[in-house]
């Protein structure tokens, strides 16, 4: 049986970057340390503690206790002051009172280095939500030659600050600013302690309790907690255009292969029809071989009755023909010189050639062959008469039973 896989988190200390073990069961361990240019590269399962740096914070009082309504409303907020670009804010409820809301707007302002920028990380999400904070505390730490004070209402992060690393003394100048504008607009109560945890000296902070009458504390950085379901994630939108492109590529592979599967049932059912008229083309000639010497001797019969229906069908007889042939004719000026019937192809054909006396005369004869009862089931062709030396008319009709297929 496999084993499940153990969550990771990668972190910015002050002078490179750690990588971290969440085991469900066990407090984090440190696996491995990385140098501030070569940070790790996220695999599945691994929460990248984006440093405080590429994470801005903003916290806001909102008119309004309705939470359905107080994401659209920070946004809304935050663009008409101009610190919203194009990043959606993930917003936090930290707490509501006389029908206002407090709440934190988190935007990722810029991505972090390339290397973290990797699709198959589980989360991303910002680091001061990683960290151990005490409550109602100001907390200062250093991320990769940054310095990053954070403050907590309760143990909720309100607000954090990413400053350049600078002397000890200009520490008491950013936490006084930054405390009174926090308390004056009433996102933080009183402060209950400062803690350091960075390198510093017991005078100065002997003079930041003098200053701001708080325990100070200095303690190494502790390792870092697991976030809560409601921690803030933001994902950096090269991550976002890299899920999509991943995305795109297994839905064109899906296609792909969706299309292959088809084409290869396609080719298979073609195949298989063919085979299949093969065998029922085998089948056909088979029959038809077997059956053939009885449609061999059918057609010859029927070509034999073909041959002797003439002499033996009345309305076919050669001498009957012309007997009525000889019944349309006048009793003068017409001469009969070719009549002609036989069987061609299947059709039983008749030829009469004459001459009468003028064009007229051949027409009017040739209309009452045409139209007489016992020549209408013959299809005539009767080109124009020709004028011979004696001026006499030529005529020609060639005649082609319709019913020829019956013979």
């Amino acid at each position: 049986m496999s084993r499940p896989k153990v969550r990771r988190l990668i972190r910015a200390v002050s002078n490179g970057w750690e990588v971290w073990r969440l085991p469900d069961s066990f407090p984090p361990e440190l696996e491995s340390f990385s140098e501030e240019n070569e940070p790790p590269v996220p695999e599945s399962q691994t929460i990248v503690a984006l440093p405080g740096r590429f994470v801005n914070i903003y916290p806001l009082w909102l008119h309004s206790d309705d939470p359905a309504v107080l994401s659209e409303m920070a946004e809304i907020q935050l663009s008409a002051i101009g610190l919203l670009r194009a990043a959606t804010p993930v917003v936090r409820l930290i707490r509501s009172e006389s029908g206002r809301s407090l709440v934190t707007a988190i935007v990722l302002h810029s991505d972090p280095h390339v290397r973290l920028c990797a699709p198959e990380a589980a989360e991303f999400i910002a680091s001061p939500e990683c960290e151990n904070l005490p409550p109602d505390a100001a907390v200062i730490w250093e991320e990769v030659g940054q310095r990053l004070i954070a403050f907590t209402s309760g143990e909720v992060p309100v607000y954090w600050e990413s400053r350049r690393v600078t002397e000890p003394d200009e520490i008491a100048g950013d936490l006084a600013c930054l405390l009174t504008r926090l308390t004056g607009e009433g996102v933080m109560g009183a402060l209950n302690k400062i803690v350091l945890r960075i390198p510093s000296t017991a005078e100065f902070r002997a003079q930041l309790k003098q200053h701001f009458q708080v325990d100070v504390v200095s303690e190494e950085r502790p390792s870092p907690r697991i976030p809560s379901q409601d921690a803030s994630r933001v994902v950096p939108s090269s991550v976002v255009q890299k899920r999509l492109a991943v995305q795109r590529k297994k839905l064109l592979l899906r296609v792909a292969s969706l299309a292959g599967f088809l084409i290869f049932g396609l080719v298979g059912l073609l195949f298989g029809r063919q085979e299949l008229l093969v065998l029922e083309n085998a089948k056909m000639k088979r029959v038809l071989d077997a059956e053939e010497p009885r449609v061999t001797a059918v057609s010859n019969a029927q070509l034999q009755w073909a041959t002797l229906r003439p002499a033996i069908d009345p309305d076919l007889y050669p001498v009957e023909r012309l007997l009525q042939l000889a019944l349309l004719m006048p009793t003068d000026g017409l001469r009969l010189t070719v009549f002609e019937q036989s069987i061609e192809a299947g059709e039983l054909r008749v030829l009469i050639i004459g001459e009468v006396s003028s064009p007229q005369a051949a027409f009017s004869f040739s209309e009452s062959v045409r139209t007489h009862p016992a020549w209408r089931q013959f299809r005539w062709q009767i080109p124009q008469p020709t004028i011979l030396p004696n001026n006499a008319a030529q005529f020609r009709m060639e005649g082609t039973f319709l019913y020829a297929s019956s013979l």
